[in-house]
């Protein structure tokens, strides 16, 4: 048993068509050959060698991320998922296991369950962090959804950051007509793959 918390890939598919193009395209470039067009003379030989250049660039950042930059973001108490197999390896197992070897196992509670309705009383969190996470929502008033159920749960004072790839101008949206307070979008970090940005906010201390 491997004794590092090991955090899973996100969109691991993903990862591998990154390193299979990135090593398929250049090969194809070998057997492209310089055609002429009237007086021009046209050759896509390149092409393909800077396109799976590309590729294997993107593939190498996601495979860094998921080696070292997810371990920026493991910090935390209570987790909900509902163990969508698009991460590899993404179970309650593996997540308390992770607990575990991380020496946090009495800090952790994890609970199955969707976003759009957690099981958690009114006010029950002081900080929520939701990583990569909302944009697996399909519909738009399903993030919504989402995050008006983040203010529901969050106590009053308490603080929200969410992190994601698309939807930060919503979700801001969502929270300030949720009476959330200092709502910002940060700018781009590339500590995560893809690069993102972070919707911060804080619940009014008394009740609106």
């Amino acid at each position: 048993m491997s004794k590092r918390p090991d955090y899973g890939i996100d969109a691991p598919r993903v990862l591998a068509m990154f390193f299979v193009l990135g090593i398929l395209c250049p090969v194809l470039g070998i057997f492209a050959r310089p055609f002429a067009v009237g007086e021009v003379t046209v050759d896509f030989s390149y092409a393909p060698q800077i396109t799976g250049g590309i590729f294997l660039l993107e593939g190498v950042l996601m495979f860094v991320y998921v080696r070292l930059g997810q371990f920026r973001h493991r910090d935390g108490a209570v987790g909900i998922d509902i163990w969508s197999m698009d991460q590899s390896d993404n179970s309650r197992e593996s997540t308390l296991r992770n607990a575990t070897l991380e020496g946090v196992a009495q800090r952790v509670t994890v609970h199955d369950g969707d976003m759009r309705k957690m099981p958690f009383a009114d006010r029950s969190f002081d900080a929520t962090v939701a990583h990569f996470a909302i944009h697996n929502v399909r519909s738009r008033e399903g993030r919504r959804e989402a995050i008006r159920e983040i203010v529901r749960t969050l106590n009053q004072g308490g603080q929200v950051a969410i992190s994601d790839i698309i939807s930060l101008d919503l979700y801001a949206d969502e929270l300030r007509k949720s009476d959330m307070l200092d709502v910002e979008i940060s700018d781009l970090s590339f500590w995560t793959f893809p690069p993102a940005r972070t919707v911060t906010a804080r619940k009014p201390s008394q009740p609106a």
